[in-house]
């Protein structure tokens, strides 16, 4: 049972793009407004604050989306990816919401964060020629767990500092 309904370059009917784009977008909500409610229940923050840092998080989620999929000149990778929250910065939100700044705190350390990214990605091509290509040459052999286990050491190593 190896046949595909549709191959990369073929549109689905209406209907049932919309029907698939609705299971989807039923997935991702999840993941979308749990880092905003944990956040708030563990901050204590009140309804309404709270209430804001969802619709936010919904409403950039949904231009980013936009944005990778249709793409704006080099911006985007023009793939149906959905963008959304993250529960990999929860502990530093905490971390920043318990200080004196609070939310004001994790909004600009967030917009800091963001456009150190942006400025960054500029620099990847040079970034690039630093590191080795060594690790490709793991992928497709059966030195593969050796890459892994190297990547997995070096990460350990990182989060230590």
């Amino acid at each position: 049972m190896n046949h595909l309904l549709y191959s990369v370059e073929d549109k689905p009917p209406f209907g049932l793009s919309l029907l698939l784009a609705s299971q989807h977008l039923l997935a991702a909500l999840g993941g979308i407004i749990a880092v905003p409610l944990v956040l708030g229940n563990v901050l204590k923050l009140s309804t309404a604050d709270t209430i804001i840092l969802v619709n936010a998080a919904l409403l950039i989620s949904g231009i980013v989306t936009i944005i990778q999929c249709r793409g704006i000149g080099p911006i985007g990778i023009r793939l149906p990816s959905v963008m959304g929250t993250s529960f990999t910065f929860v502990a530093a939100a905490l971390a920043i919401g318990f200080s004196e700044s609070g939310i004001a705190g994790i909004m600009g350390a967030s917009l800091v964060g963001s456009l150190v990214m942006i400025i960054g990605s500029f620099f990847m091509p040079y970034i690039r020629k630093l590191f080795s290509t060594r690790g490709n040459r793991y992928c497709h052999n059966d030195d593969w767990p050796k890459f892994n286990s190297c990547c997995s050491r070096l990460v350990c190593w990182w989060s230590a500092y």
